[in-house]
């Protein structure tokens, strides 16, 4: 749901939906991306969740406010009416319930291939005299994966990186499965080279068609640039 689609709920319904919450424990969509429910009725409630403060029966309270993939996985999955009723209500303008209900995992979208090539576009020459900064641990180094478009409208089509599951998922699935943030930090504390960057590429599987972006992130000094081929 979107920012102002926070979700009410009855004292009732909010005592039925953390007891179902603590049962289900996790929401696991078909990419094996694994999501805390009671993390997000927490949100709103943190004290009732931790036992701290009794439920009214008698006022409204906010159960959650969930982004569009989950409520897609609710739509399959939660059996209670008034998440149900609440999806039903709620003004969609890509789908409806029943054709979230419809919907099917159409597989990883970063693949293994064998013929995978790589071509290095740019190249920083000499990033050593950055090193000072990076031995206080601070994560110096962005990638970013987009199309290869030259008219450029491929800012609007890159790529979502997982934390979780370490794989890149097109936008579009985005919509659909979880991710954790659209750029991948790096979290080594020491100067990423070329021969790294490629490595890790190869590792991901990233797609044909697609330029990968490494970028500094404190200083000014070109970046690098592969392109998948």
């Amino acid at each position: 749901m979107a920012a102002i689609d926070k979700m009410y709920v009855s004292g009732k319904e909010l005592r039925e939906a953390i007891a179902w919450a603590r049962e289900h424990g996790l929401a696991v969509f078909e990419n094996g991306h694994k999501t805390n429910l009671l993390a997000y009725i927490a949100g709103y409630n943190e004290d009732i969740v931790n036992g701290t403060e009794e439920i009214n029966d008698t006022r409204e309270y906010v159960l959650w406010n969930t982004p569009c993939y989950l409520d897609r996985w609710l739509a399959k999955n939660c059996p209670l009416e008034c998440v149900q009723n609440s999806l039903k209500h709620h003004n969609y303008d890509e789908e409806t319930v029943e054709e979230m209900k419809a919907w099917k995992y159409p597989g990883p979208f970063c693949k293994p291939r064998k013929d995978m090539k790589l071509k290095v576009l740019q190249s920083p020459r000499n990033i050593r005299w950055i090193k000072w900064y990076m031995t206080k641990k601070i994560p110096c180094w962005r990638i970013s994966v987009y199309p290869d478009k030259p008219d450029g409208s491929n800012w609007r089509e890159k790529l979502a990186y997982d934390a979780q599951l370490d794989t890149w998922i097109e936008s579009g699935i985005g919509g659909w499965m979880p991710y954790s943030s659209e750029d991948y930090e790096i979290k080594w504390y020491r100067n990423i080279h070329l021969k790294t960057l490629l490595r890790l590429i190869r590792h991901w599987n990233i797609p044909a068609g697609y330029i990968v972006e490494c970028e500094q992130i404190k200083y000014k000094i070109p970046s690098f640039k592969i392109r998948v081929k």
